[in-house]
């Protein structure tokens, strides 16, 4: 019941995210209200059993339109970029990210105005400071911040991650880049009593953790998987966890505190007067588990995380030992009515992804086995759950990531042993013994992170470590979800239905994916990528891939974030060929039988010899030359399809398009502004 309840919540969150432009609130009022009048006046009619669901079904729609519109800033009369001011008064109330080039805050606006007169505002607004030299501002701080915001924008590439919908989770819808000078510091501690608490309790415990395991990787590593404190957590050290499936470990979520209650629960049965009295141990168990939230700052993951332990220990005190997945809608529910733009947030999703897996993987599994062996049970049983968990959320990893590790499993096994006794000595830590006890703890924490290091970074060297995959595309994405839960259902419940829906989905999701390789090995197209002023583009061709760019490697962020989600598509990026370009140098590219001519420096205009050996080209690119050496380059060189890149008056612009030949495709604009794609004719 309660997911007929979920779907079309999520369906009206969605739709409200695409439409919110165009609709109004008042808009939505007016077609909610004739729903309803129709369906009245239908009533009468017995139009049948299913007249109730599609009710109830268009009820929690519109229940997600509205919810999406009442936080959005178009329904919000003191929204601040409503009324452009020069300033704007702000309290930080959320933690900055912090790392060696930049700081990014998240400022909750409080009031706009000049220096003089400010008025009241609402909003958010994401603010990064480039080049910080000062220590970063901390929680609860009040600033008055010189107003140069604007929105967050779509991407401008291909397959781009999506940093507008990303922020949008978090209700910013506006930013702002500049240095320090901009923000002026007012005042601190006007931010939540509970929060700051937090936030010092978890500092005072990393000094700790500092002062006894130093400030190398043993400390990064105990800090995320205690803390979730991943500021300090060096970008080298990502790759062993991503490559291997473990990457998880490094975010607080339900195994880190399901483990820390197993630990407590396992201590308290040693304790009798505590044992003999199951109210005094829910109260400890419930006081130890929401003191370790609070310490790590109460993350929403954590939150989510302690709520649901919190359900499952009330339920086995009153004697309830099944949970049924109600427990997973009504927790979702709950979560994106408070904040609905969850929705898009990779942390909700994958969540939410891994618990839903393990209920399944219990309900099948059922797992009673090994009577009398409660250590080696609770072994295959976490073994158990990281599988599920894994197998959820793997569609979705390689949508957004598009590699696979192969050897999860085993890295998961690797570390499930260490992991426990890893919480455990920080847990010990954490209380205070005595110095030679903490150094005993210490000494046993640093051996045991460098033997989760060395086997997760043998299994990276293992063949075939990481599977890189071609790029899985949205309605792929809902086929295999498609797929995958119907499946399961009907594994869980046997009814035809579900097994018949699974078979149709298969078959048309492999006849969607044979008809999209098909077209993508025909394709033959030049893509230019918006990379800042760069020069970036990529060649397809007879199933052949190339690279072409002025960035220095293939390793470079903007290729690794706005560049090769694009080239998924065409296959496996390894086979790619790469070509490093330069500024100011001009390039005869050769693509099987297609001839591209790239040019960037007006010397190569200087001589009419280089004209008559190249008085055609399949694709002309331009970049960075003035309006003079652009005119004269059309006058002597033909192409169907010619690519100008630079900034150019409307009457410029108009010049450019009737001096270009007679039928060419002509694309101007300016340089990391929009990526264009070519269609290759011979």
């Amino acid at each position: 019941m309660l997911l007929r309840v979920l779907v079309p919540l999520i369906l009206g969150i969605i739709t409200g995210y695409y439409i919110d432009n165009i609709l109004s609130i008042r808009d939505i009022f007016i077609a909610q209200t004739f729903v309803f009048l129709v369906m009245l006046l239908f009533a009468n009619y017995k139009i049948g059993v299913y007249s109730f669901k599609i009710l109830l079904f268009i009820t929690f729609l519109f229940a997600g339109l509205w919810r999406v519109y009442l936080v959005h800033p178009n329904d919000q009369s003191q929204y601040f970029a409503k009324f452009p001011s020069p300033y704007l008064l702000a309290k930080l109330l959320d933690e900055p990210k912090v790392t060696a080039e930049r700081i990014q805050y998240i400022l909750t606006i409080q009031g706009q105005g000049d220096r003089q007169l400010i008025t009241a505002a609402t909003g958010k607004l994401s603010v990064t400071i480039y080049a910080p030299q000062n220590a970063p501002l901390q929680y609860g701080d009040l600033l008055l911040l010189k107003a140069n915001y604007q929105a967050f924008t779509k991407p401008l590439n291909p397959g781009a991650f999506d940093n507008r919908r990303f922020m949008s989770s978090k209700a910013v819808y506006f930013q702002q880049h500049g240095d320090e000078g901009t923000i002026i510091l007012l005042g601190k501690d006007y931010g939540s009593a509970v929060y700051r608490a937090s936030y010092i309790l978890r500092d005072q415990l990393l000094i700790k953790f500092g002062k006894y395991l130093g400030a190398g990787f043993s400390y990064q590593f105990l800090s995320a998987i205690i803390l979730g404190y991943r500021e300090n957590f060096e970008a080298d050290n990502y790759g062993i966890f991503t490559d291997t499936g473990t990457v998880h470990l490094l975010a607080i979520s339900g195994m880190h505190v399901g483990i820390l209650f197993k630990i407590v629960q396992l201590i308290l049965q040693f304790i009798p007067i505590v044992n003999n009295w199951k109210y005094l141990q829910l109260l400890m168990l419930f006081a130890i588990v929401w003191v370790y939230i609070f310490c790590t700052g109460l993350p929403p993951s954590a939150v989510r995380a302690g709520i649901m332990v919190s359900y499952i220990l009330l339920t086995r005190t009153y004697g309830i030992y099944k949970i049924s997945f109600n427990t997973i809608w009504v927790s979702a529910i709950i979560s994106l009515a408070i904040m609905p733009m969850h929705i898009y947030s990779l942390g909700f999703q994958f969540s939410y992804l891994a618990v839903l897996g393990i209920f399944i993987f219990q309900e099948l599994a059922a797992f009673r086995g090994f009577k009398g062996r409660p250590l080696l049970r609770y072994f295959v049983l976490c073994i158990g759950i990281s599988f599920s968990a894994q197998v959820v959320c793997t569609p979705l990893s390689l949508y957004i990531f598009g590699t696979f590790p192969s050897y999860f499993l085993l890295g998961n096994i690797w570390s499930i042993i260490p992991i426990h006794i890893l919480m455990f000595g920080g847990l010990l830590l954490a209380i205070g013994f005595p110095s030679l006890v903490n150094e005993i703890v210490a000494s046993a924490i640093l051996f045991t992170v460098d033997w989760i290091r060395l086997g997760l970074t043998k299994i990276t060297t293992l063949p075939y470590a990481v599977f890189h995959v071609y790029s899985i595309d949205g309605l792929q994405l809902l086929g295999i979800y498609s797929f995958l839960f119907s499946m399961l259902a009907w594994m869980l419940w046997r009814k035809l239905r579900y097994l018949v829906f699974s078979i149709l989905t298969l078959i048309g999701l492999i006849g969607y994916l044979h008809q999209q390789r098909a077209r993508t090995n025909k394709l033959a197209a030049l893509t230019i990528y918006a990379i800042r002023s760069h020069l970036v583009f990529s060649i397809y061709q007879k199933q052949q891939l190339s690279l072409y760019s002025d960035l220095s490697t293939l390793t470079h962020p903007s290729h690794q974030y706005s560049v090769y989600p694009h080239l998924r598509v065409y296959g496996d990026l390894q086979a790619m060929k790469f070509t490093p370009l330069t500024k100011v140098t001009n390039y005869d590219l050769r693509a099987s039988s297609a001839q591209i001519l790239v040019i960037q420096s007006p010397l190569y205009c200087s001589s009419g010899a280089v004209f008559d050996s190249y008085r055609r080209a399949n694709i002309l690119l331009i970049k960075g030359l003035p309006l003079a050496d652009i005119l004269l380059i059309l006058s002597r060189i033909y192409s169907p399809q010619i690519g100008i890149m630079g900034n150019f008056s409307a009457a410029e612009r108009a010049l450019l398009a009737a001096m270009a030949p007679k039928g060419a495709e002509v694309m101007i604009f300016p340089a990391g502004s929009q990526s264009y794609r070519f269609p290759i004719v011979l």
